[in-house]
C-alpha cells in the first residue's frame, strides 16, 4: 500500500490524471474504469513496497507535528522517477506543469 499512496499522491500521477482523465464541468474530471487503465501503476518488490511505506508514514508523521515534509516529498518523487525511468526533462516537465 506504500507505493501506491506515494504514487496516487505524485506529481507523476496528477500529470497522468490531468492528460488522461477528461475534464468535466466545475474543474472536476470523469473517474471512469477506461481512462484508469491508461495510467500504468508498475509491479514493484517488497523492499521497494516498505521504502515507499517507510516515507509515506514519515509524511504522515510530519505533517501530525506540523512540520516541513518537502524533502520526504521530494525523496519519494525522485524514487518514483527511477522506477518510472524518466529522463531529466520529464522529470522537469512534472516539476513546471504539476
Amino acid at each position: 500500500m506504500g507505493y501506491l499512496t506515494a504514487f496516487f499522491n505524485s506529481k507523476l500521477f496528477r500529470f497522468a490524471f490531468r492528460e488522461y482523465f477528461p475534464e468535466l464541468l466545475g474543474d472536476t474530471r470523469e473517474l471512469s474504469k477506461i481512462f484508469f487503465e491508461n495510467v500504468r501503476a508498475l509491479q514493484i518488490t517488497d523492499n521497494q513496497n516498505d521504502m515507499f511505506s517507510a516515507l509515506v508514514e514519515k509524511i504522515v508523521e510530519l505533517k501530525l507535528k506540523g512540520e516541513n515534509y518537502s524533502q520526504i516529498e521530494n525523496e519519494i518523487e525522485d524514487q518514483l522517477a527511477k522506477l518510472y525511468s524518466l529522463s531529466p526533462g520529464e522529470k522537469n516537465l512534472l516539476n513546471n506543469v504539476v
